[in-house]
């Protein structure tokens, strides 16, 4: 399944470093109410804006995560923070932020973020709740982090990765830029204006659709190795001329003349045809006639005698 990173308008919520599992890069989310315990100037946020509520379970978004001090106005400052790639992910009841990739860090006295290793965590303090957020990188190699993708947008300025499945297709689909797979195409190109130069859906009166394709072009052409007629016990109720059929109670295709049906027979080869089961030939005067089992005329002509 390819990964999409979602760029979701900036949300945020409160958060805890799990101790049991120091370089699992997991944050446990705190319900928004916690978020006034950060100490970040967030405070005013709703759970509506919250990253449980706004980023897509399963897909990667840029985040980031700061640290801030116990002070107050205009002492109040960011002491350890980290941004990177990463997804919000449900266990049991709580709800956890996978850091995927880091970009880039800055640990307890360290002024600033810095490069970092894709897997550098920071092990944040325990006690102190932090606060979650979402953002948008402005050094497009932290939105080139993922392989085989490609960039796209669907709101202006907000940058979306996407990555590829192998012979994937990058196409747009239910709304949404994404990787797709033969099969969407398919899906795509069966609900989009791409067939209807050439084929269209009937539907009866009632307007359902029925399971019929009508080929409308005048230079319409079907090319297949086979074709086959499924086998009928009952005829059409109302056919049109030009129709086909395989009875499969008399074991014979029909066609329907615009009046009745009619059996179609096809050309024998007479030069093997008495070699064919069930065929036969009979010699009445001057005329040979070929039955099939059924004794149905296949075939007739003048016999032509030739001396041994």
């Amino acid at each position: 399944m390819a990964l999409k990173i979602t760029n979701v308008p900036f949300t945020v919520s409160p958060g805890k470093f799990i101790t049991e599992a120091p370089n699992s890069g997991a944050i446990e989310l705190q319900p928004i109410s916690s978020l006034s315990l950060t100490n970040s100037p967030y405070a005013g946020y709703d759970d509506k804006t919250s990253l449980s509520y706004m980023a897509p379970s399963g897909e990667l978004f840029f985040y980031k995560i700061e640290l801030y001090n116990q002070e107050a106005g205009s002492d109040r400052a960011v002491v350890s923070a980290e941004t990177g790639m990463g997804g919000i992910y449900p266990s049991g009841s709580n709800l956890y932020l996978l850091r995927n990739v880091v970009f880039e860090n800055q640990r307890v006295g360290e002024s600033a973020l810095t490069k970092a290793s894709p897997i550098d965590y920071i092990n944040f303090d325990p006690e102190r709740h932090l606060a979650v957020s979402s953002y948008t990188p402005s050094n497009y190699r932290h939105v080139c982090a993922g392989t085989d993708s490609v960039l796209c947008t669907t709101t202006p300025f907000q940058p979306e990765p996407i990555e590829l499945d192998p012979s994937g297709i990058l196409g747009r689909k239910s709304g949404q830029i994404t990787s797709l797979t033969g099969q969407d195409v398919g899906d795509i190109l069966l609900e989009s204006s791409f067939l209807t130069n050439a084929a269209k859906t009937v539907t009866n009166e009632l307007k359902w659709a029925t399971n019929k394709f009508d080929l409308t072009h005048t230079d319409s052409l079907i090319t297949a190795n086979e074709l086959r007629c499924k086998g009928t016990r009952v005829r059409p109720t109302s056919p049109a001329a030009g129709s086909i059929i395989f009875n499969e109670v008399t074991g014979k295709f029909e066609g329907y003349n615009g009046v009745g049906w009619i059996p179609i027979q096809f050309e024998i080869d007479q030069t093997v045809a008495t070699s064919i089961e069930g065929l036969h030939w009979v010699v009445d005067g001057d005329t040979v006639i070929l039955y099939d089992s059924q004794n149905n005329v296949i075939k007739s002509g003048p016999a032509v005698y030739t001396p041994l």
